[in-house]
């Protein structure tokens, strides 16, 4: 038996995972891979640099984030001092999902365990594996034997080797005797020690009476072992004492959130928190037991969340909202109750809750925008005013108001980013765009005190919305990655490794289905981007003028594509030079064939594979068969921040003409199908045409071999492939490449 130095955060956590496994088995399901994280302008649950968060500097404060970052959010906004709210969650690694986990401790007392009994001059029986969770009788498990317990067994060990040396009969009696209380860990029977021999001392005696108690804990009858422990504490010669009754109380405390049975228990638990709570204040009044005092007034803490949870969600309310600073674990027992209690922040529940200011600012934060308005108007303050902003419908007959007092918010504020960012927001959605571009032009181009890169990115999306030139747009177009979203863990991004821009899915959405291929063409002929995006564009540009037979546009092209990507000067030359539009056109396609990274769209949100490509890829790709392009693939989400569920509208400065041209590529493009269906059916077409041109033959080859590495699925079979490994075979018999395609793939 053990004692925990944060008993509440140990126990909360415990609770949550019952709690979860008797609603529903949820689980981590990693796949065998491959992974890649994808790198974000911005994030939506927590903010993009949460160390400076701590510090109190906010960036953007959204409604999406959790909680704890908005009770930080709120004392920041209100005045307080700033909490720390303890970094972003971590998620499972696939190392953890993947391996049962063992605690360090655990390895140290097997360890010491083997060492001892290797020296004893009488042997005991080899101890059994322990598995420190133990399972409940509804599938469900939990930490049973922690982290803790096995660091007092090595530390009571040694201590008693110490005293009575390590090969002496009371070594290897209290040896035998601890194995046993860990068997209790995961076993289903409880397994009590054998009683201290007749010969036993004092401390020997001690030791057997806890080991004992803690037996009956592991082996989940709480109860007995409650009251062991009791008499323990009542025992003035036991070195255990003081241990006593705070440990009958956890004892108590498991008894009534692991219970045996998913049955009603609501009063049986409350009687054995009733129970629990005088032992915890017994605790607290013994001198002797001074050393679990902050440990036991956790617990009682934790007693008062499950016995009257609104209350206790309350007194943290206040808590939290006052200029007192906050220690982290009072976030962590907040944010528990709030998703507890009030999972949809709806309903009576909530209701009985907002008599609290910091959760009435929570909840209209996250759902309420009525509330959130009648706030603002009775307070006039800054939380409510950042709440208003984030609520408020563009044609409500307080916007006027609200955006008066944003205007009045300094450059030194906190809120100051989040206030810019939804001023022009509300003013976009009011359809007042002269006004919300004379505010841009007043607001940062560049990262200072409280414009951080995040927040930069956001102000160019609207810069880029309210664009009225190309060159606006293209200026507005990159964006900087602050964020790694991957399977392992959600980090900040260091911007010397991923410091070059990006695009984000709002730019990449305008180039893909709101520009036409001229206007493609001329942002790949302007410097504006960078080199890197400027290939992103160009590519997508060339894909486009090949497949909707556009050589004009192709030519504008290919001299800028072909300084961006060096490896494609070959093939990008002699589809320059081409004799024919035919002949252009197959030149086209057989520098697809080759270049299978190449893309129809522009790509958006990147990830850290994509962020190292430095030219499309001339290989097939094998690992995530990213080959071609499987269609007009829509964006995967707008920024919501700015758009909500609204599409992006056409630039203004794209006229009607410019418009229906779009619509009429978007046509042809899509009639066109994916890449590997349109390369193939063009490579046979081109081989029953030309049946003599050895060019030909590649390109048949190509599409064969490229078919199966494509992650594209068709609505039904194909027999594209099948034809194209025919015509190969039947027109080119004796080519190098009919030689080398000995099979044809679905």
């Amino acid at each position: 038996m053990s004692l925990s130095t944060s008993p509440r955060k140990r126990w909360l956590t415990t609770i949550c995972v019952v709690a979860a496994c008797a609603s529903g088995f949820t689980a981590w399901v990693i796949a065998c891979g491959p992974f890649a994280a994808t790198l974000m302008t911005r994030q939506r649950s927590s903010p993009a640099y949460p160390d400076a968060y701590d510090r109190g500097q906010l960036g953007v404060v959204r409604p999406s984030f959790e909680r704890r970052y908005l009770v930080q959010a709120y004392r920041v906004l209100a005045g307080r001092p700033v909490a720390e709210t303890g970094g972003p969650a971590p998620r499972p690694t696939r190392a953890d999902v993947q391996r049962t986990y063992v605690p360090s401790s655990w390895e140290e007392w097997r360890s010491l365990q083997t060492t001892i009994l290797g020296g004893l001059t009488v042997p005991l029986p080899a101890p059994p594996i322990v598995d420190p969770e133990r399972r409940t009788k509804d599938y469900a498990s939990f930490g049973n034997c922690l982290d803790d317990a096995f660091t007092s067994a090595v530390r009571t060990l040694n201590a008693r080797v110490a005293r009575d040396g390590a090969t002496s009969r009371e070594v290897a009696d209290w040896l035998a005797a601890q194995i046993a209380v860990f068997r209790n860990c995961s076993e289903a029977d409880l397994v009590v020690p054998a009683a201290a021999p007749a010969w036993a001392d004092a401390t020997l005696i001690a030791d057997r009476e806890y080991q004992t108690a803690a037996a009956y804990f592991y082996a989940t009858q709480y109860e007995e072992a409650a009251r062991r422990f009791r008499a323990i504490a009542e025992n003035r010669e036991s070195p255990w004492r003081p241990l006593g009754r705070y440990l009958a109380a956890r004892a108590m405390i498991r008894a009534a959130t692991v219970p045996d049975e998913p049955a009603d228990r609501t009063s049986i638990e409350q009687e054995m928190y009733a129970t629990a709570r005088r032992d915890l204040e017994a605790v607290l009044a013994d001198p002797g037991a001074s050393a679990m005092h902050a440990s036991a007034r956790g617990l009682r803490d934790f007693i008062a969340a499950r016995a009257d949870p609104l209350a206790r969600l309350r007194d943290l309310s206040r808590r939290l909202a006052s200029p007192a600073t906050p220690v982290e674990q009072d976030i962590v027992d907040y944010t528990w109750l709030m998703d507890w209690l009030l999972e949809d922040v709806t309903g009576s529940t909530a209701d009985r809750a907002r008599d609290e200011e910091l959760t009435d600012w929570i909840i209209a934060m996250q759902r309420d925008s009525d509330r959130a308005l009648a706030r603002w108007q009775d307070t006039r303050s800054l939380p409510w005013l950042v709440a208003a902003l984030w609520s408020v419908p563009a044609q409500h007959e307080s916007a006027a108001a609200i955006l008066a007092a944003a205007a009045d918010v300094p450059r030194s504020s906190q809120a100051f980013s989040t206030v810019a960012i939804l001023r022009v927001r509300l003013l976009m959605q009011r359809g007042a765009r002269a006004e919300a571009r004379t505010l841009l032009a007043t607001l940062p181009t560049t990262t200072d005190a409280t414009i951080n890169p995040e927040a930069l990115n956001l102000l160019r999306a609207e810069r880029l919305a309210l664009a009225e030139s190309l060159n606006e747009l293209l200026d507005n177009a990159p964006r900087a990655a602050v964020w790694m979203d991957s399977d392992e863990a959600f980090q900040s991004l260091d911007p010397k490794e991923f410091g070059a821009p990006v695009f984000d899915e709002d730019a990449a959405l305008v180039f893909n289905v709101r520009l036409p291929l001229d206007r493609l063409v001329e942002s790949v002929e302007s410097p504006r981007l960078s080199a890197r995006l400027r290939r992103r564009v160009a590519e997508t540009a060339l894909v486009r003028a090949v497949v909707l037979r556009r050589s004009q546009a192709g030519l504008r092209v290919a001299p800028v594509l072909k300084q961006l990507a060096p490896a494609l000067r070959a093939d990008l030359d002699r589809y320059v030079t081409a004799a024919s539009e035919d002949a252009r056109h197959r030149a086209g396609i057989l520098l697809l064939l080759r270049t299978p990274g190449m893309d129809i769209n522009v790509l958006g949100i990147e990830t850290d594979v994509t962020y190292a490509e430095r030219a499309p890829a001339r290989q097939f790709d094998h690992l995530f068969k990213s080959n071609w392009w499987c269609g007009l693939a829509p964006p995967r989400e707008t920024i919501s921040e700015l758009y909500g569920s609204q599409p992006i509208p056409f630039p203004t400065f794209v006229s009607a003409t410019g418009r229906t041209a779009v619509e009429r590529e978007r046509l042809d493009l899509s009639a066109a199908g994916a890449g590997r269906a349109y390369l193939a059916a063009q490579a046979i077409s081109w081989a029953n045409s030309a049946p003599t041109d050895a060019d030909a033959a590649e390109a048949l080859a190509q599409s064969v071999e490229g078919w199966r590495w494509s992650f594209c699925q068709e609505d039904k079979p194909s027999d594209l492939p099948r034809r194209a490994f025919q015509t190969l075979h039947r027109l080119f018999p004796a080519s190098e490449w009919a030689r080398r395609t000995k099979y044809w793939y679905q």
